[in-house]
């Protein structure tokens, strides 16, 4: 399982991801350990990788998660375009390399 397969899992709100503070992090982590005791695919490091990309790298994040094609190759899912809105984000292909890299 990797990092988008698991923001998918916990069912959180993609637009709210740029917003997240302290007290969502907490609650995100509960909600991580409450589904790493029912589903054994979920490992500490993806867990840790998650919400290092939440903190540390949100638009970057963000930005896959509303690429449709990236999405859907990550999440190993295929979402029509009607899950998908129109948001106008740019992160540099630099950053996103890296952030594909990293996770």
């Amino acid at each position: 399982m990797n990092i988008i397969q698991l923001f998918s899992l916990l069912d959180l709100k993609r637009d709210e991801i740029l917003k997240f503070d302290s007290e969502d992090y907490i609650r995100i982590e509960k909600k991580i350990n409450f589904e790493k005791k029912i589903n054994p695919e979920i490992d500490s490091r993806t867990s840790e990788n998650l919400i290092l990309a939440l903190k540390e790298y949100k638009e970057e994040l963000l930005f896959v998660l509303l690429n449709r094609i990236l999405f859907n190759f990550l999440n190993q899912s295929n979402f029509s375009k009607n899950n998908f809105s129109d948001y106008d984000l740019t992160v540099s292909d630099e950053k996103i390399k890296h952030f594909i890299s990293l996770f």
